[in-house]
């Protein structure tokens, strides 16, 4: 779990800690594998950008929330949850976040980034 009072003001880290959660309770509806992964990549994130700058923390926090939305977005139209990833999606993440996957997935036994 993410650690209370790591992001900037207790408001602020709140917030965070719930988008944190309903992350968490919306990959109940992954399936199983894509779950795993989508657990062990966010606890991974959030707990990396702790003490992140605030300029940062909006984007990081912006695109949790865009992240989030789809999700529900996908559950509410019925559709299946989850997907793999796209060549050019991992050709466009950023080193760090293909460290960040690239952990996750050996934490999870898996060497296919597409999943």
């Amino acid at each position: 779990n993410v650690e209370p009072g790591s992001f900037l003001g207790m408001s602020h880290t709140r917030a965070v800690l719930k988008l944190y959660r309903d992350i968490r309770v919306a990959h109940r509806s992954l399936p199983p594998t894509h779950r795993k992964l989508g657990d062990a990549y966010v606890q991974q994130e959030f707990r990396q950008h702790r003490g992140a700058r605030l300029e940062f923390l909006a984007h990081f926090e912006r695109q949790w929330r865009d992240y989030l939305t789809q999700l529900r977005g996908q559950a509410a139209r019925g559709d299946v949850l989850g997907r793999s990833l796209s060549n050019q999606e991992i050709e466009a993440l950023s080193d760090e976040q293909r460290n960040s996957l690239a952990t996750a997935l050996e934490d999870r036994g898996d060497k296919d980034t597409g999943a």
